[in-house]
């Protein structure tokens, strides 16, 4: 097997770069549930020494390969609730510094859209929905060409993730509060213990999205470890790790982060440029030599929404065109059957049927 290309900062394949703290924590995860280090890298692109030479980031596919491992070898179908439990803990670098930090949890999921997507590299997008009476915190994949089970598996342990920090920054980890964890995903017929969710929390499945859904009252609570000059510290700091691509990331992976950072607009060539800090020519020259283009990377990007949304809920076309800047269905439709040679209600179906 050919070992994946060291990038120094970075170590395996994909798309996207992903902390290595999640790798570390996926490492002793396994162990704690019967599978070694060794049989998790067994038949990965990458090391266990890959991992012991401290990398700052490991790229998507070769994380999402190693989830694929443990969930193959431990065939437990509560992984994804205890694996979000265990992500709830970590200290999540100056990202969890400025979310502990914050006055209360309006302010805690104010800011976690903006700053998630630092610590899971762009593979996963986050939103908050502020409605009359419920407030809901809505995962959604940016890899929709990921097996099925894998966005399963990180989709609902960011959900418990969130739901399990959001307590332990309040103080309410054994208070009995009104929570719900809504899955896209048919019901699996297991029961889960009480132990893995906060206490008051019910799940409920075959949901249009993937969400948690909390009363709006809640959002007033204070964070106990609450400190604006720390808050103000860490903001600092994760804004400077914004201001700039991934390290070692190449021009592709450096246009797709301009993309992500923007979202939901997708900015012009020139707007690119300038903030790479080269001439809209020399990005057009570096992309030419990589086999690939300013518009085609633009349309990746587009479909990865449009497929996203018909993975991972149960929107209509028309909606769909509206949140990914179609004129309507039968625009996005035409489009899409032109990019995929299929339909959106076609390539929805499919892939249920592969799920």
């Amino acid at each position: 097997m050919n070992r994946a290309t060291q990038t120094g900062a970075a170590i395996g394949k994909g798309e996207f770069l992903i902390s290595a703290d999640y790798l570390g924590l996926l490492i002793s995860f396994s162990a704690k549930y019967g599978v070694s280090p060794e049989s998790l890298f067994s038949n990965s692109d990458v090391s266990l020494t890959d991992y012991l030479s401290r990398p700052l980031f490991v790229r998507s596919d070769t994380y999402n390969g190693l989830i694929d491992e443990l969930v193959g070898a431990s065939r437990d179908p509560l992984l994804p609730w205890k694996y979000g439990k265990a992500i709830s803990e970590l200290s999540h670098g100056a990202v969890g510094l400025a979310l502990q930090s914050c006055a209360t949890l309006q302010q805690f999921f104010d800011l976690l859209p903006m700053f998630f997507a630092t610590r899971a590299g762009y593979a996963q997008s986050v939103s908050v929905r502020v409605a009359k009476t419920r407030c809901e915190i809505v995962v959604r994949s940016s890899k929709p060409d990921a097996p099925g089970h894998i966005v399963r598996f990180n989709t609902i342990a960011s959900l418990m993730a969130f739901a399990w920090m959001s307590r332990r920054l309040t103080g309410t980890e054994t208070g009995f509060l009104d929570e719900e964890l809504q899955i896209s995903w048919p019901d699996p017929g297991l029961e889960i213990p009480a132990d893995l969710l906060p206490p008051g929390t019910t799940v409920s499945f075959e949901q249009r999205e993937n969400l948690i859904s909390l009363p709006k009252t809640r959002l007033h609570t204070r964070i106990v470890s609450s400190s604006p000059s720390l808050m103000d510290a860490a903001l600092r700091r994760c804004e400077v790790e914004m201001e700039a691509p991934p390290p070692n990331s190449g021009v592709v992976e450096k246009v797709q982060w301009m993309f992500r950072k923007t979202e939901p607009e997708l900015p012009t060539l020139e707007a690119t440029a300038s903030r790479l800090g080269v001439s809209p020519a020399t990005l057009k020259r570096q992309l030419n030599s990589q086999g690939t283009s300013f518009i085609k990377i633009k349309k990746q990007v587009r479909f990865d929404r449009v497929t996203g949304y018909l993975l991972l809920g149960n929107l209509s076309i028309d909606q769909i065109a509206v949140r990914t800047g179609f004129s309507d269905a039968s625009n996005l439709s035409k489009a899409f059957r032109q990019y995929f040679g299929e339909t959106p209600g076609q390539f929805r179906e499919r892939h249920r049927l592969l799920d």
